[in-house]
Protein backbone atom coordinates (compact mmCIF):
# COMPACT_ATOMS: atom_id res chain seq x y z
CA UNK A 1 0.00 0.00 0.00
CA UNK A 2 2.82 2.47 1.13
CA UNK A 3 4.63 1.41 -2.31
CA UNK A 4 1.57 2.54 -4.23
CA UNK A 5 1.25 5.99 -2.35
CA UNK A 6 5.08 6.50 -3.33
CA UNK A 7 4.38 5.85 -7.12
CA UNK A 8 1.29 7.70 -7.74
CA UNK A 9 2.90 10.87 -5.91
CA UNK A 10 6.20 10.38 -8.46
CA UNK A 11 3.32 10.08 -11.10
CA UNK A 12 0.92 12.80 -10.46
CA UNK A 13 4.33 15.47 -9.62
CA UNK A 14 7.22 14.05 -10.84
CA UNK A 15 6.89 16.14 -14.50
CA UNK A 16 5.50 19.57 -12.52
CA UNK A 17 9.25 19.12 -10.21
CA UNK A 18 11.13 18.78 -13.16
CA UNK A 19 9.55 21.41 -14.71
CA UNK A 20 9.84 23.75 -11.91
CA UNK A 21 13.61 22.33 -11.20
CA UNK A 22 13.87 23.77 -14.84
CA UNK A 23 12.30 26.85 -14.38
CA UNK A 24 14.52 27.85 -11.15
CA UNK A 25 17.67 26.81 -13.57
CA UNK A 26 16.10 29.26 -16.33
CA UNK A 27 16.41 32.02 -13.80
CA UNK A 28 19.82 31.62 -12.52
CA UNK A 29 21.16 30.70 -16.25
CA UNK A 30 19.45 33.16 -17.95
CA UNK A 31 22.34 34.47 -20.80
CA UNK A 32 22.48 30.93 -21.89
CA UNK A 33 18.61 30.28 -22.17
CA UNK A 34 18.11 33.34 -24.36
CA UNK A 35 16.71 31.08 -27.24
CA UNK A 36 14.02 30.73 -25.31
CA UNK A 37 12.78 33.76 -27.23
CA UNK A 38 13.97 33.21 -30.82
CA UNK A 39 11.31 33.06 -33.21
CA UNK A 40 12.46 29.67 -34.60
CA UNK A 41 12.56 28.52 -31.07
CA UNK A 42 8.83 29.31 -30.63
CA UNK A 43 7.86 27.86 -34.00
CA UNK A 44 8.89 24.93 -33.15
CA UNK A 45 7.17 24.69 -30.01
CA UNK A 46 4.09 25.89 -31.94
CA UNK A 47 4.78 23.07 -34.49
CA UNK A 48 5.12 20.25 -31.84
CA UNK A 49 2.74 21.10 -29.30
CA UNK A 50 -0.11 21.96 -32.25
CA UNK A 51 0.77 18.00 -33.59
CA UNK A 52 0.91 16.52 -29.68
CA UNK A 53 -2.31 18.43 -28.59
CA UNK A 54 -3.60 16.46 -32.16
CA UNK A 55 -2.56 13.65 -31.04
CA UNK A 56 -3.87 13.19 -27.88
CA UNK A 57 -7.24 14.31 -28.75
CA UNK A 58 -7.55 11.97 -31.29
CA UNK A 59 -6.45 9.07 -28.65
CA UNK A 60 -9.02 10.62 -26.50
CA UNK A 61 -11.35 10.60 -29.17
CA UNK A 62 -11.17 6.50 -29.61
CA UNK A 63 -10.73 6.02 -25.76
CA UNK A 64 -14.31 7.75 -25.74
CA UNK A 65 -16.17 6.30 -28.96
CA UNK A 66 -14.33 3.32 -29.67
CA UNK A 67 -15.94 -0.41 -29.26
CA UNK A 68 -13.20 -2.63 -29.25
CA UNK A 69 -12.75 -4.81 -26.44
CA UNK A 70 -9.41 -3.51 -25.80
CA UNK A 71 -10.88 -0.05 -25.34
CA UNK A 72 -13.87 -1.83 -23.37
CA UNK A 73 -11.28 -3.06 -20.93
CA UNK A 74 -9.85 -0.12 -20.00
CA UNK A 75 -13.45 1.66 -19.71
CA UNK A 76 -13.93 -1.18 -17.34
CA UNK A 77 -11.12 -0.50 -15.31
CA UNK A 78 -11.58 1.60 -11.70
CA UNK A 79 -9.35 4.42 -12.69
CA UNK A 80 -10.48 5.17 -16.23
CA UNK A 81 -11.36 8.77 -15.53
CA UNK A 82 -8.35 9.43 -13.98
CA UNK A 83 -6.73 8.02 -17.46
CA UNK A 84 -9.05 10.07 -19.44
CA UNK A 85 -8.54 13.56 -17.25
CA UNK A 86 -5.39 12.66 -17.48
CA UNK A 87 -4.94 13.03 -21.12
CA UNK A 88 -7.20 16.41 -20.80
CA UNK A 89 -4.56 17.69 -18.94
CA UNK A 90 -1.98 17.49 -21.30
CA UNK A 91 -3.87 18.26 -24.18
CA UNK A 92 -4.79 21.44 -22.28
CA UNK A 93 -1.37 22.15 -21.78
CA UNK A 94 -0.11 21.55 -25.12
CA UNK A 95 -3.07 23.81 -26.03
CA UNK A 96 -1.61 26.65 -23.69
CA UNK A 97 2.20 25.99 -25.06
CA UNK A 98 0.74 26.90 -28.36
CA UNK A 99 -1.33 29.65 -27.57
CA UNK A 100 1.71 31.15 -25.24
CA UNK A 101 4.18 30.58 -28.34
CA UNK A 102 1.96 32.48 -30.62
CA UNK A 103 1.11 35.53 -28.40
CA UNK A 104 5.28 35.33 -27.78
CA UNK A 105 6.06 35.70 -31.55
CA UNK A 106 3.70 38.46 -31.81
CA UNK A 107 4.15 40.23 -29.32
CA UNK A 108 7.74 40.04 -29.05
CA UNK A 109 8.61 43.64 -30.13
CA UNK A 110 6.27 45.31 -28.24
CA UNK A 111 6.80 43.37 -24.81
CA UNK A 112 10.21 43.99 -25.24
CA UNK A 113 10.17 47.62 -25.67
CA UNK A 114 7.77 47.62 -22.92
CA UNK A 115 9.18 45.38 -20.38
CA UNK A 116 12.02 42.40 -21.65
CA UNK A 117 11.62 40.80 -18.08
CA UNK A 118 8.18 39.79 -18.58
CA UNK A 119 8.92 38.62 -22.17
CA UNK A 120 11.48 36.40 -20.41
CA UNK A 121 9.83 35.09 -17.58
CA UNK A 122 6.69 34.60 -19.97
CA UNK A 123 9.13 32.56 -21.99
CA UNK A 124 10.42 30.89 -19.27
CA UNK A 125 7.08 29.87 -17.90
CA UNK A 126 6.35 28.45 -21.74
CA UNK A 127 9.42 26.66 -21.99
CA UNK A 128 8.81 24.53 -18.62
CA UNK A 129 4.81 23.94 -19.48
CA UNK A 130 6.18 22.47 -22.66
CA UNK A 131 8.65 20.73 -21.08
CA UNK A 132 6.09 18.87 -18.55
CA UNK A 133 3.46 18.58 -21.11
CA UNK A 134 6.18 16.17 -22.94
CA UNK A 135 6.83 14.48 -20.20
CA UNK A 136 3.62 13.81 -19.39
CA UNK A 137 2.47 12.91 -22.95
CA UNK A 138 5.69 10.22 -23.40
CA UNK A 139 4.23 8.76 -19.76
CA UNK A 140 0.37 8.59 -21.12
CA UNK A 141 1.60 6.86 -24.63
CA UNK A 142 3.38 4.51 -22.91
CA UNK A 143 1.01 3.86 -20.33
CA UNK A 144 -2.04 3.76 -22.96
CA UNK A 145 0.52 0.88 -25.45
CA UNK A 146 1.09 -1.36 -22.33
CA UNK A 147 -2.63 -1.19 -21.64
CA UNK A 148 -3.23 -2.03 -25.40
CA UNK A 149 -0.47 -4.04 -24.84
CA UNK A 150 -2.08 -6.44 -21.84
CA UNK A 151 -4.83 -7.29 -23.95
CA UNK A 152 -3.44 -8.50 -26.89
CA UNK A 153 -1.12 -10.87 -24.43
CA UNK A 154 -3.56 -12.57 -23.74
Amino acid sequence: MRNQIVFGFIERFSSWLIGFILFIVIIFYKDAFQFILNKDYLDKVVTISSSLFAFLLAILTIIVQSDSTSIKKIKAHKSYKRFIKFNRKIVFVYLLCALISIILIFLKHILSWMNKEVLFWLANLNTCLFVVATIEALYFTFLFYTLMMLDLDK
